[in-house]
């Protein structure tokens, strides 16, 4: 059984972090089955999702060093730079500039990353710091992140690709 009375959803469309919770049940390295329910405004979601069995792999610096591109919302695009050595820069279209760091976690295929954005007019974020993970599915060269502020009232999710 899980449940959550503070989940975080991302909502990609507007770009604002939803408050929620969550209840349901998994299966390990197999299945987690449950559904959302949004504190303010929005109605119940299920989720149904599958184990992927590359959260077992050894997580690689190497492998994840690059430039990705992705969205971060709807009408948003970032560039990220990553480093051998664990350094994070971009930018997106609104103009918004960060900087960060990612370390290996020791297990599963997952990477801890904080950034920090500078301010600009365009950062939704403003000079906020936020916390998070990301995974990288070397299969098709992508890049996933989540993260959150300390308060817990602002974040962001990027999916990005690297050529």
């Amino acid at each position: 059984m899980i449940t959550s009375s503070n989940a975080k959803d991302f909502n990609f469309e507007t770009g604002k972090t939803l408050d929620a919770t969550i209840t349901g049940s998994y299966t390990m390295k197999q299945s987690l089955n449950g559904t959302v329910v949004y504190l303010i405004g929005g109605p119940s979601t299920s989720v149904t999702t599958t184990y992927e069995s590359d959260y077992d792999l050894v997580p690689d610096m190497n492998a994840v060093a690059g430039t990705y591109t992705g969205s971060v919302t709807a009408t948003e695009t970032v560039t990220v730079q990553l480093s051998p050595n664990g350094v994070i820069s971009g930018s997106s279209t609104t103009g918004c500039t960060f900087t960060g760091s990612f370390s290996p976690r020791v297990r599963g295929n997952v990477f801890n990353i904080t950034v920090t954005f500078d301010g600009q007019p365009g950062c939704s974020n403003g000079a906020d710091t936020v916390n998070g993970i990301g995974t990288y599915d070397a299969g098709i060269k992508t890049l996933y992140s989540a993260a959150l502020n300390s308060n817990r009232t602002n974040g962001f999710v990027f999916t990005g690709t690297k050529p």
